[in-house]
Order: C-alpha cells, then sequence, then structure tokens
C-alpha cells in the first residue's frame, strides 16, 4: 500500500504547496482504489469486498477530482465498517486479506483529512481558493480531529499502524488542537465518543 501524503513541510512556498496539494491527493488516492480492486480475494467475501469497492467509487469517483470531504468522511467509513466486520467475521480479524482491505480504507480517509488540513494552512495563510473542504477553518480541524479518533477503530496492518497510522495521527491531534484550543475540544470528545458508541454497536451486531 504505497501513500505519501503527510502534512506540508511549512518552509515551503504557500504557491508550491497549493499546485501540489491536489495532484499528490489524486495520485494517492488512485493508486489505494487500484490495489483494492487488484487484490484477489476469497469467494466468501465477493459480495462484501464487491460493496467495498463500490463504496469507493461512490465516494471516489474516477476524474472527478476528491469529492469525499471531512466533513462526509463519517458516512462513508459508517458504511465501509459495516462490510468489513462482515468480511473479518468470515475470514478472522488476523487474515491478511482483511488486514489489507481495512488498512487501504484507513488510508483513504487518512489522505483525505491530511489533505483537507493543509488546504486549511494555505487558506490561513491568505489563498482563499478552496480545494476540498468549503466551510469554515474551524470546522475543518474539529471533523479532522473527530476522524482521525474514529480511525483508531479500524483493524490495521501492525506495520502500517506502527510506521504510518500512529504518527500521522500525533501530528493531526496536535496540529488541530494548536489551531482549536482545547476548550473547543470539548464538543469533539463528546462526538466522538458518540461515534465511537455507534461503531461498537455495528461491531458486534454483525
Amino acid at each position: 500500500m504505497e501513500s505519501k501524503l503527510n502534512m506540508r513541510d511549512k518552509s515551503s512556498s504557500t504557491s508550491d504547496n497549493f499546485k501540489k496539494l491536489l495532484v499528490d491527493y489524486e495520485i494517492n488516492k488512485q493508486n489505494l482504489l487500484s490495489g483494492l480492486q487488484q487484490l484477489d480475494c476469497p469467494s466468501n467475501i465477493k459480495d462484501e469486498f464487491g460493496k467495498i469497492l463500490s463504496e469507493g467509487n461512490d465516494y471516489y469517483p474516477s476524474n472527478r477530482g476528491p469529492l469525499l470531504t471531512v466533513e462526509n468522511i463519517f458516512d462513508y467509513l459508517s458504511c465501509q465498517q459495516q462490510h468489513l466486520s462482515s468480511i473479518r467475521e468470515k475470514l478472522g480479524k488476523n487474515n491478511e486479506i482483511y488486514l489489507r482491505i481495512s488498512s487501504t480504507i484507513v488510508e483513504l480517509a487518512l489522505i483525505t483529512i491530511l489533505a483537507s488540513l493543509n488546504n486549511a494552512e494555505l487558506m490561513s495563510k491568505g489563498n482563499m481558493m478552496l480545494i476540498i473542504d468549503k466551510t469554515d477553518l474551524n470546522s475543518v480541524y474539529t471533523n479532522a480531529y473527530k476522524a482521525v479518533k474514529g480511525l483508531i477503530l479500524f483493524d490495521m496492518e501492525c506495520n502500517y499502524r506502527n510506521k504510518r497510522f500512529n504518527p500521522q495521527k500525533k501530528i493531526i491531534t496536535n496540529c488541530c488542537k494548536s489551531k482549536l484550543g482545547i476548550k473547543s475540544l470539548i464538543g469533539c470528545m463528546a462526538a466522538i465518543v458518540a461515534l465511537l458508541i455507534f461503531s461498537l454497536i455495528i461491531l458486534f451486531a454483525i
């Protein structure tokens, strides 16, 4: 699973960052979706896997730009988590195929969060050309914080979780805390608790 979209280096110029952001996002998005489509999945999960690919095409349509935003990422993850729960039930929590699918879904969400935050950084510097989110900056940081916390619930490949997800989660969390301030995060925490409860209900309902 190849993806290299990270928080931008602040030492780079705003114009350079702006030009590279959408290109990087689109390349990483298409690589991840192509990787999913090429997986050789067992016959007993064909239905669930087909639904996962369908959800990916709905939220990440080819040649139409990065339509998945931090605002609707929760709907995307909720749908995908239901399919993943069914696959895990059939293949097992430690199955290689299951973990690859789950990790890829996490990475798709992660690069969306990162792209939104990078775009917010550009906006905060005075460049008001919107790439992904069309809301105010506080909303971007609030939703990014909630989204990355929700991703913790997903199963992931060990190497991916330790070397990619955890470091980026820390960066995103620190960035959002810095931008929002501690008091602003109280509402986020309540929403995160609700998301965790909802996810657990889905997880054990199947």
